[in-house]
């Protein structure tokens, strides 16, 4: 993970770059990820994209808090969100492509 720290600009925001490679046994298949967390004395953020070797059970649409009954886990640390924005591509040969933005408290 490679971190920066915007206290020198006044920002008082640290951003983590991080990947990530794992088998989901929640929602299936093998995700690989790459994102970006961001941590202010507001909010932390987590901005990501993955690759999933497998769709079936995750099928392409848009996923936030109020319309699914799962939750979001963070790949950075695995704290679950307290609001969140998934959206689900299907590449057409069984993968998918997951592109997503998440808020923790």
């Amino acid at each position: 993970m490679a971190s920066t720290s915007g206290g020198a600009q006044g920002k008082g925001a640290t951003t983590d770059k991080y990947r990530v490679s794992y088998i989901n046994n929640a929602i299936g298949g093998i995700w690989n990820c790459v994102g970006v967390r961001v941590v202010n004395r507001n909010q932390t953020k987590d901005s990501f994209e993955c690759t999933v070797s497998n769709v079936a059970t995750l099928p392409a649409g848009n996923y936030t808090e109020s319309n699914t009954s799962w939750l979001w886990g963070s790949d950075y640390d695995r704290k679950v969100s307290r609001s969140f924005l998934v959206v689900v591509s299907d590449n057409g040969d069984g993968t998918g492509s997951v592109q997503g933005v998440a808020y923790y408290s």
